[in-house]
């Protein structure tokens, strides 16, 4: 059943009205896109929905009883003036715009054209799930939200690797303050881009997304296949040359492994002022490793402050230093400090109490 204002059941009791289908598509950029069927811009709840934009075709929605996935067809016929995060919406959508993108679809009903009193009803909401393309046209196919529901319980499988996806809500972490942005350097081809950004270690960018904000690419969002000595591989090439200027966000992927978020383990250590050097025997850390120092029962070496997050430099056998930007100039330790001092690593996002995965800790024979 579907819910409807006393203004609406009032003119539905009339016989004579007037009807529009209106369209709200959501992007997972954020970027909302409103269209409707009728022959003018149609207003509704402060939002208007344009009706010069692409030429929208659907197929019939229907209600059933119970939790079955619903589709509906769409066949989308854009203009060369109708775009998608600046660029045209075929190419768009080539490029990935509508992945995971979300669509409204409303019926509104009207005593006359642009009246909107009477409010609307919703026919379906959905999730984009699949796309076809021709020169001149978009097929998409929408599921229904119940589609969500499609997942396998207990929630809580006992695996290695982490449940939760990068920058979601049971993440926690924001991507706002991860992603860099830049813009490509000389040597940049469809499947190799120099980005510069050398103050990060290798390997921190793949995994993750490169998006390009300028240029013929402008839109076209591609996942990192490996990132070393500042350029990043993507997992697909470009379909056009990138040039060099052309501007990016990158955003840091994450293989869900505990150790990207971090370790519970912290390893005691001391501190020589000498040659500015932290010892512990047995420790497994190289160079770029993320690191914090803390210390109970005195006070930690000169030069070094707990929750600092500092990069192993000169890592060798039982020993290493530490430096506060990657490949950087090791600290300069002053004094070897008082009590016990502990290294401990924070992996890529020291995120550890959010670590949802479940590693298999074997038994000992001895506890047998």
């Amino acid at each position: 059943m579907k819910a409807a204002s006393p203004e609406l059941i009032a003119l539905l009791a009339q016989s004579q009205f007037l009807m529009a289908d209106l369209y709200t598509l959501t992007l997972k950029s954020g970027e909302v896109k409103r269209y409707t069927s009728a022959d003018i811009d149609i207003t509704l709840a402060g939002n208007t929905f344009i009706h010069d934009g692409p030429l929208i075709q659907r197929d019939r929605t229907r209600t059933v009883v119970g939790i079955e996935v619903d589709t509906l067809q769409l066949t989308i016929n854009p203009k060369t003036t109708d775009l998608l995060n600046g660029v045209p919406f075929l190419k768009a959508c080539r490029n990935g715009a509508l992945d995971g993108a979300t669509l409204l679809l409303q019926k509104a009903f009207m005593a006359s054209w642009g009246d909107t009193a009477a409010g609307a009803v919703t026919l379906f909401s959905g999730r984009v799930s699949g796309m076809m393309f021709s020169r001149t046209q978009a097929q998409i196919e929408v599921k229904s939200d119940t589609e969500l529901l499609n997942i396998m319980l207990p929630r809580n499988t006992c695996q290695p690797t982490c449940l939760n996806t990068l920058f979601d809500a049971g993440c926690g972490l924001a991507k706002s303050g991860w992603q860099q942005t830049g813009a490509l350097q000389a040597g940049s081809t469809q499947g190799s881009f120099n980005v510069g950004l050398t103050n990060f270690p290798d390997g921190w960018f793949a995994l993750g997304t490169i998006l390009f904000t300028t240029g013929i690419n402008a839109g076209v969002m591609v996942t990192i296949k490996r990132h070393a000595a500042g350029v990043v591989t993507p997992s697909i090439p470009l379909i056009s040359p990138p040039s060099t200027g052309d501007q990016f966000t990158i955003v840091p992927g994450c293989d869900r492994r505990q150790a990207t978020c971090g370790n519970t383990y912290a390893r005691v250590f001391t501190a020589n002022a000498s040659t500015d050097q932290l010892a512990s025997a047995g420790h497994t850390y190289a160079d770029g490793d993320r690191v914090v120092v803390s210390n109970t029962g005195g006070a930690l070496p000169g030069g070094l402050s707990a929750g600092t997050i500092y990069y192993v430099v000169s890592a060798v056998t039982d020993a290493f230093k530490v430096s506060l930007t990657y490949n950087g100039s090791p600290v300069n330790i002053t004094s070897a400090g008082s009590g016990t001092h502990k290294v401990r690593s924070i992996g890529k996002f020291d995120n550890l109490a959010r670590f949802r995965g479940f590693p298999y800790v074997p038994i000992p024979e001895t506890a047998l």
